[in-house]
């Protein structure tokens, strides 16, 4: 593949522009044939997000899936840097005094971590729209995390837990008595674009460290 820079040179105006390349290091390399896609889809939602649509289209994957690359200005390029390397923090949290809290959000309040992190759950997979026009994520627990899963159920029958991703609120959870039986969670009621994305970020967040490289490739 290869950038269209006619297009690209809108993007420099006084700030100057330029590829920037990433190594992608994969904590499964067995992992890498369904990481790569989701780490450059991540790379581009972020760069949506900070109203780069052109540096978006820009980004591409390798042929060995193991460098991403984008034309951006360099502003841009630190902060998508810094992105990309801040932690995923992922974590299933429990209601918590304030003396114990270890966050607290807006309208829901303290919150303590029950022991399940990003470690324990496998992967993350998006699921299609239901006829409301709905879809939902399912994280899919490691054998580990849902022995935790278990006993942190057991303890909090009848309460609500959060599920957190650097420190923010995603989705709470009612928790009953079956709920310790499954290996997975469902995240539902969600649009089926912003579906992929949290699948994307846990997946990618989980086990994905991106590099920046000295010297950027052309792709």
């Amino acid at each position: 593949m290869t950038f269209v820079f006619g297009a690209l040179l809108l993007l420099s105006g006084c700030v100057k522009s330029g590829i920037v390349s990433y190594e992608l290091r994969y904590s499964d390399p067995s992992l890498a044939s369904d990481l790569a896609p989701a780490a450059l889809r991540a790379v581009q939602g972020r760069l949506l997000a900070l109203k780069q649509p052109e540096a978006s289209k820009s980004a591409v994957l390798n042929a060995s899936g193991s460098v991403i690359s984008v034309f951006l200005p360099s502003d841009v390029a630190d902060t998508l840097t810094k992105q990309l390397a801040t932690p995923l923090n992922f974590s299933i949290m429990t209601q918590a005094t304030a003396a114990d809290a270890e966050i607290t959000v807006e309208k829901f309040g303290a919150l303590k971590g029950s022991g399940i992190t990003e470690k324990d759950i496998a992967k993350t997979v998006a699921n299609a729209a239901d006829k409301d026009g709905k879809a939902s994520a399912t994280l899919i627990f490691t054998p580990e995390g849902a022995a935790i899963w278990k006993k942190v159920c057991t303890a909090n029958v009848g309460k609500i837990l959060a599920l957190t991703v650097r420190h923010h609120l995603v989705t709470t959870l009612s928790i009953t008595k079956t709920d310790g039986q499954s290996s997975a969670i469902t995240v539902s009621g969600i649009p089926p674009a912003m579906a992929q994305a949290f699948a994307d970020d846990m997946n990618v967040g989980s086990h994905v460290a991106f590099v920046p490289l000295s010297s950027p490739l052309k792709p």
